[in-house]
């Protein structure tokens, strides 16, 4: 039986001891005994499953979430669950492994997703790069057969616009907005306001496929208090206009704007 203490006395904290072997990763999930919901998955060696359970206590006034589950659970005189998920794992597996339980695990704590969420595969002899995250089959079916969009003409009122690459985990982050995709786009950007005000569409992008297109407030981009001297956009979600739906949505990005290795965030179309 677990004992009850106070949060502000050291708990006997455990330990897997000098036996455990040196650079053997684990993945492993912290769980909750009150309800058995798992709220923490990560990756480690020797007792780093452990170490959260001090920081917790030493920490106590922080705001983080994940310790202020563990104070109130060890405060109802509980203890948290440790589960090693998988054992004897290399790093670059581990990571592997918790990112593919963060991904099964909603609600998680985690303030931030696995690493290696992407992969490069070829598809008709041309490199596409998309997230390795969990998804509907068909949703991957749509991206493998997915057609590229051809370039609207100078003369077009669509020839300007902004590629925003938008990652799945990202829209997915911003599930508590009304439209989480459109929060995710928006903002916040370091991006060069004046020269941004001129491309009048932002077509949001994930997997190198076309899934929304905003048009952009004429009063164009607006500084975000919250943040160090980025930029958002206020728009109008426009992707159920027939001519853009029938140009852009569900269409893949012409290859030299998703080239291997592309850091930037976003693209503009034309470039000057």
């Amino acid at each position: 039986m677990a004992e009850n203490f106070m949060l502000s006395e050291t708990p006997m904290l455990k330990t897997f001891g000098t036996q455990y072997p040196k650079g053997m990763y684990y993945v492993y999930r912290l769980v909750d005994p009150r309800n058995c919901n798992t709220f923490y998955v990560g990756k480690g060696t020797g007792d780093r499953v452990f170490e959260h359970i001090k920081c917790a206590i030493k920490d106590e006034d922080s705001n983080n979430l994940k310790y202020s589950i563990i104070r109130d659970i060890h405060s109802a005189g509980l203890e948290v669950i440790h589960i090693i998920h998988r054992l004897g794992l290399n790093e670059r597996t581990a990571y592997e492994v918790e990112a593919a339980l963060i991904d099964a695990y909603p609600g998680l704590t985690n303030r931030i997703g696995g690493q290696f969420n992407h992969i490069t595969i070829n598809v008709s002899d041309k490199e596409m790069v998309i997230s390795k995250g969990s998804r509907n089959a068909n949703e991957l079916v749509d991206i493998l057969n997915a057609k590229y969009y051809d370039e609207p003409s100078l003369d077009s009122p669509y020839y300007r616009y902004i590629i925003f690459k938008i990652k799945k985990e990202t829209v997915d982050n911003c599930a508590c907005a009304d439209d989480p995709r459109y929060e995710a786009t928006r903002k916040s950007w370091q991006i060069n306001s004046k020269r941004a005000k001129s491309y009048r569409y932002a077509l949001s992008v994930t997997d190198g496929i076309v899934k929304a297109v905003y048009k952009i407030d004429e009063d164009g981009w607006c500084i975000d208090s919250a943040t160090d001297g980025r930029y958002y956009f206020n728009g109008e979600d426009v992707s159920n206009d027939p001519k853009i739906k029938d140009l852009f949505i569900n269409k893949r990005v012409p290859e030299e704007y998703m080239k291997k290795g592309s850091q930037s965030p976003f693209l503009y179309h034309p470039k000057k």
